[in-house]
């Protein structure tokens, strides 16, 4: 879930990073400890095989139930029910935006 919500965040970008090296003197140990954002490489390998897994998924993969483990099953059935209802969530903000505008 926390690489879920850094993801969500945005990922820490080069140009950032090139940013806080000018504004650290060149160290970024104390920056990137405090930064609310991660770097791509920090994401565990587990949550991008998931990731991967869903995109192959949604593409029409035809996976089999022998393909994955039961607990890959299961933990790709929570990450597809959290990014939907992130992305139901988003839309009903987005909506009500609209409106407000209007």
């Amino acid at each position: 879930m926390e690489d879920l919500a850094a993801m969500q965040r945005g990922l820490c970008t080069k140009e950032e990073k090139e940013k806080c090296l000018v504004e650290n003197d060149g160290d970024l140990s104390w920056a990137c400890s405090n930064c609310p954002k991660k770097k791509e490489s920090d994401i565990h390998p587990y949550t991008i095989k998931l990731l991967s897994l869903r995109r192959l998924q949604l593409a029409g993969y035809p996976f089999t139930a022998d393909d994955l483990t039961l607990e890959e099953w299961g933990d790709l059935g929570w990450l597809n029910e959290t990014l939907n209802r992130d992305e139901k969530r988003n839309e009903f903000l987005l909506a009500a935006n609209i409106h407000r505008s209007r």
